[in-house]
């Protein structure tokens, strides 16, 4: 799962699903963390236990590649992950290894699916 930025929804989804021991990975096409990491900055960093970087580890969504990396260091296998992106264009890859994938178009309707595959309910005052 990938929570992009500060959505209080996205954040607090993230914090159930922790607390519920999920292990959670931002997998991100990103331009890198130097000199300046945007992630830590918002407080996301902290919300995932992996953190996959494109420009860190050389390769990008959609290449089936990173979801591969992602799942090796989440230690679990696909058929127990979701994988929820903004771009279309990100999923097939993802499904085709087993990873359940949700289409992030609006915040409140992935929220809402994320929580009844995870098993979660995000505090909305969070």
């Amino acid at each position: 799962m990938r929570v992009r930025g500060a959505g209080g929804g996205r954040v607090s989804l993230a914090r159930a699903a922790r607390a519920a021991g999920h292990r959670l990975a931002l997998l991100s096409n990103s331009f890198g963390l130097d000199p300046f990491n945007p992630y830590e900055h918002t407080g996301v960093w902290d919300l995932f236990d992996v953190h996959v970087v494109s420009e860190l580890v050389g390769m990008a969504k959609p290449d089936p590649a990173i979801y591969r990396l992602t799942l090796e260091r989440v230690g679990l296998p696909a058929e127990r992950c979701v994988f929820a992106d903004d771009r279309a264009v990100n999923l097939p890859p993802a499904a085709r290894l087993g990873i359940t994938t949700v289409h992030v178009t609006d915040e409140d309707t992935a929220v809402g699916h994320l929580e009844a595959l995870l098993g979660v309910k995000a505090d909305p005052v969070d």
